[in-house]
């Protein structure tokens, strides 16, 4: 018979969702003077206008991550000057 090691009924840390990060309200007031198909995208996609971000500070711009692949490096152990039997050069 196995058990489980948490209790039933709390979920884990695992299962846990980050906050979602909320849409901007738009009312009618932004919708004067638009065209149609403007009104139509600004109430589907859920921003109020389609002005520039350059040199402002968005929430939640800061979280990235890197995979840096790195390049191997190899070591001759065999068919070096002075044999194989010696320690093997310093590689930085």
């Amino acid at each position: 018979m196995y058990f489980c090691h948490r209790e039933v009924g709390k979920p884990s840390q695992v299962e846990k969702k980050p906050p979602a990060i909320e849409k901007p309200k738009i009312d009618e007031s932004q919708l004067v003077g638009l065209s149609e198909e403007d009104r139509e995208m600004i109430t589907l996609m859920g921003f109020a206008n389609f002005e520039t971000t350059k040199g402002k500070k968005v929430d939640g711009n800061d979280m990235y991550a890197a995979n840096i692949q790195r390049k191997r490096r190899y070591r001759q152990y065999m068919n070096r000057r002075g044999g194989f039997n010696r320690p093997l050069d310093f590689i930085a």
